[in-house]
């Protein structure tokens, strides 16, 4: 496989662990309460992660749940966005025939940096995560759970859940949502990735209450850091036909009603969690990815023709799958390196 596709499989791989917690949806008058206890794997050689199991018989109940709230228009109407959310499927014997608990697990992840050269000048650029190559597989993944959960060769599991997980995180009291309708993991903050799986093993039922981040009572940075105002003062769902993240992770020109200074990373968004103060410890910790230097840095910008030189690029990033894609790659890098030359945000760390 060369090393475009390769790329482009791998950048389908982390959207679609992405994508698969995007829902941004519940009731704004929801009655919140106290979180019950998190379960947690013991660290091995592999990786850590924090996890709920849930009955599969609740996943029904969220379908007249669904359709209520888009009726009421508590979930944005945007085309890209519906394309995503429509593909949830609510009957889970479509997915996995005798299905009888959901396991979700989630992983810790780091942000990450990538650092240009530009003018004398050095600019770290952040990422948010999931949006570099951990290694993580499904494969990997789902072999973990099966050991850690005794589930047997008789028995069935499979990751293909296509589900809100970020809602049945919420549910099953593995993580709090925040006012930017991103979900919290204790230890994790918002640097997590979500995996959802379907079994024939019957597990324990943790299904329970919608909850609120602790830290959200009385809180609004997030609501002022959101360069597109796409958060809302009052309500929990966002606007997210308006979010940074919902097109410069696609591949389509920019719409024009999009302020070119939002642009604070590379991929995605960061400051609706950035300055959060449950991201306090979280933050600290950044991948970083690989440098390139001036020459590097004017090849991508200007979509260069030197192959041998864009081998040398993609080398140094090889845990950067979007770097395969020069024009993408190059749009997204004038955007933001536009911003951090007018120090139009704060997360340069040089």
């Amino acid at each position: 496989m060369d090393s475009k596709n390769f790329g482009q499989t791998r950048r389908d791989f982390l959207k679609s662990l992405a994508m698969s917690g995007s829902v941004l949806t519940f009731a704004s008058n929801q009655i919140f309460t106290l979180a019950k206890p998190i379960d947690k794997i013991p660290i091995d050689e592999n990786f850590n992660y924090k996890f709920k199991t849930i009955s599969a018989r609740h996943i029904k109940e969220l379908k007249p749940w669904f359709d209520k709230l888009k009726a009421e228009k508590q979930i944005s109407s945007n085309e890209i966005f519906r394309g995503y959310i429509d593909k949830f499927v609510f009957n889970p014997d479509e997915i996995l025939p005798g299905a009888k608990s959901v396991i979700i697990i989630s992983m810790p992840l780091k942000a990450a940096s990538i650092t240009f050269h530009k003018k004398g000048k050095a600019y770290e650029i952040l990422l948010p995560t999931d949006y570099y190559d951990d290694g993580a597989t499904f494969e990997s993944i789902t072999n973990r759970i099966k050991k850690d959960f005794s589930i047997s060769d008789k028995s069935r599991i499979v990751y293909r859940v296509k589900l809100p997980l970020k809602t049945l995180a919420v549910r099953s009291g593995l993580a709090r949502y925040g006012r930017n309708n991103i979900t919290y993991i204790d230890d994790y903050g918002s640097f997590h990735r979500l995996v959802g799986f379907y079994t024939d093993v019957e597990l324990e039922d943790n299904w329970g209450p919608l909850e609120m981040l602790h830290f959200c009572k009385g809180c609004s940075l997030c609501y002022y850091n959101c360069p597109t105002k796409a958060i809302t003062k009052n309500k929990f769902p966002v606007n997210i036909g308006e979010c940074v993240t919902l097109y410069n992770e696609r591949t389509e020109p920019f719409p024009e009603s999009l302020d070119p200074t939002s642009h604070n990373t590379l991929v995605g968004c960061l400051k609706c969690q950035w300055d959060c103060p449950a991201n306090d410890e979280c933050r600290m910790k950044i991948v970083k990815l690989g440098e390139l230097n001036e020459r590097e840095t004017e090849f991508v910008l200007n979509q260069g023709k030197d192959e041998k030189l864009y081998k040398t690029i993609l080398k140094k990033l090889e845990l950067f799958p979007y770097a395969n894609d020069l024009a993408y790659f190059s749009r997204n890098l004038n955007a933001v390196l536009a911003n951090a030359e007018k120090k139009q945000f704060h997360f340069q760390h040089k």
